[in-house]
């Protein structure tokens, strides 16, 4: 029988402990979450990975807010020395009101992650796609993009980052004014990992930083699959 991976079990665990606290049944939980019974026993037990999507069903029907949450997750992580330090993060933006405000809700958030700010699609490209064979472009875990960037556009620059098999999986948060929705699918086709309309509302780009933050730090604590 194949050894439980002990990530899944302490966010099982943090599942069962929030559930017990609040009074509610696995059958309860599993109808608010619009899940399986037998998937909230999984997940209990630590016998299978979960969906962000379903994270977010369950901290729902757990009437715990998202920050709650992985907050808690965080802290039994750190407490066993499973995470492994900061997740950078590249912000290509040209709006320094904008920029202030990431800055503030990540201070908000408790993220103490590195953040690296540059102003236009050229220079995101310069960072992320260096040229040269001795070259080591930068590695940040999330790249939060705006599309209407000056010298080169926000979509050009997810284009090439998508060619290049370096950046071909790098996750993208997708930052803009346009509602267009060519473009939304476009982004989709690229695989960005979430899609933003501004001006964004501050506590759903907290929810999405958490969430990113959270994704990650599993990855980089025990290399599992994405969900």
């Amino acid at each position: 029988m194949k050894d439980r991976d002990p990530i899944l079990q302490q966010y099982g665990a943090i599942v069962r402990e929030i559930r017990r606290e609040r009074h509610i049944s696995q059958e309860e939980l599993a109808h608010q979450s619009d899940l399986h019974r037998t998937y909230i026993t999984d997940i209990e037990r630590g016998a299978r990975n979960v969906s962000l999507r379903n994270i977010i069903r369950i901290a729902g029907a757990l009437h715990v807010p998202l920050s709650e949450f992985f907050g808690r997750f965080e802290a039994k992580l750190r407490s066993d020395g499973r995470l492994n330090g900061p997740v950078d993060i590249l912000l290509v933006e040209d709006d320094e009101s904008f920029i202030e405000l990431t800055r503030h809700t990540l201070q908000q958030l408790n993220i103490t992650n590195t953040l690296r700010v540059v102003r236009d699609g050229a220079e995101a490209l310069r960072v992320l796609l260096p040229e040269g064979a001795e070259s080591k472009p930068a590695a940040p875990s999330v790249v939060l993009l705006d599309l209407t960037l000056p010298m080169v556009g926000g979509l050009e620059v997810l284009q090439q980052l998508r060619k290049d098999p370096r950046t071909a999986t790098l996750p993208v948060v997708v930052l803009t004014v346009s509602v267009n929705e060519s473009d939304r699918l476009q982004c989709r086709r690229l695989g960005v990992e979430e899609y933003l309309t501004k001006p964004i509302d501050v506590e759903a780009f907290a929810a999405v930083m958490k969430r990113l933050g959270f994704q990650m730090k599993l990855v980089l604590s025990q290399d599992l699959p994405r969900p």
